[in-house]
């Protein structure tokens, strides 16, 4: 009996594990997210309207209805540019273009419809760079171009952590060089600070 017993308790503690590991995994994932709610012009809700969310490099669409609420959620979505389509009957299509989706973001893209035909389209041009709102997380991505400029003369890719929004290196720098591998990240963020 204890043996048995002594099973089903590895048997759970191994099930907890399996679901901390998986939780831990699901927290990587490199892929966005476009969301956000349709709605008109006196901010009534739009339901079952089409929403087609286009990645621009690769002319891959994920298209999408909204639900009851007027939400619509793209996920999965890899880091490019993309243009969201929304239409719905008795409105004018509207045409969101110049969307920068970056790694593991979460944009909230609402749209507001205005009576008109579906023939007619608005087309909404994005000027300036997308805050997110959704999450609290904080990063930073940099193009090849930022790479190529950067003053990095340690080669050490890790040092590159400190350019992210509230980080500071504060490790030593003779262990910055190239392939050391020991206290070679060392930063702080806030009042947290943390070293591998």
């Amino acid at each position: 009996m204890r043996e048995v017993r002594n099973i089903w308790r590895k048997l759970l503690v191994g099930a907890a594990l399996s679901f901390l590991y998986a939780a831990a995994l699901s927290a990587q994932e490199a892929r966005g997210t476009i969301t956000g709610r349709v709605t008109d012009s006196s901010g009534g809700i739009i339901p079952n309207a089409k929403v087609a969310v286009t990645n621009t490099q690769t002319n891959e669409t994920r298209r999408v209805i909204t639900n009851s609420t007027g939400y619509y959620e793209a996920s999965f979505l890899e880091p490019s540019t993309y243009t969201v389509v929304v239409e719905a009957s008795g409105f004018k299509k509207v045409n969101r273009q110049g969307i920068e989706l970056n790694v593991g973001t979460k944009l909230d893209i609402s749209i507001t419809l205005e009576v008109g035909s579906v023939a007619e389209t608005l087309v909404v041009s994005a000027e300036a760079p997308l805050l997110e709102t959704t999450t609290a997380s904080g990063g930073r991505v940099l193009d090849q171009r930022q790479l190529i400029n950067l003053p990095f003369s340690d080669l050490n890719p890790f040092a590159l952590s400190a350019l992210a929004p509230g980080m500071q290196w504060t490790g030593q720098p003779e262990y910055r060089r190239p392939f050391d591998n020991g206290g070679n990240l060392v930063v702080q963020y806030g009042g947290w600070s943390g070293a591998e």
